[in-house]
């Protein structure tokens, strides 16, 4: 759209500035709200650290090597670890 064609329609641009601003307003109200949600909390358990036991061996199925899939697929291949049961291609 031409900025002239823009021009002549003063009506649509003030209904999509007023859109934005009310949406914007909207978004600022969640998170003030949100904010007050979280203040009041306390963690009760914390990830950190957290480390899960090994899964080995780890099974990989493929389904679309595509043009970088195979270089994909022999890298995993040479990695301990890692069986790879299936691959589908059309």
């Amino acid at each position: 759209m031409k900025r002239r064609d823009f021009m002549k329609f003063p009506a649509f641009g003030m209904t999509l500035a007023l859109t934005g601003y009310s949406c914007a307003e909207e978004l600022n109200e969640d998170v003030q709200e949100t904010d007050i949600q979280w203040k009041g909390r306390t963690q009760i358990f914390n990830m950190h650290d957290f480390q899960a036991p090994p899964c080995l061996p780890l099974r990989v199925g493929y389904i679309g090597l595509g043009n970088r899939g195979y270089a994909s697929l022999r890298r995993l291949a040479q990695m301990e670890g890692v069986e790879i049961r299936a691959i589908a291609d059309c």
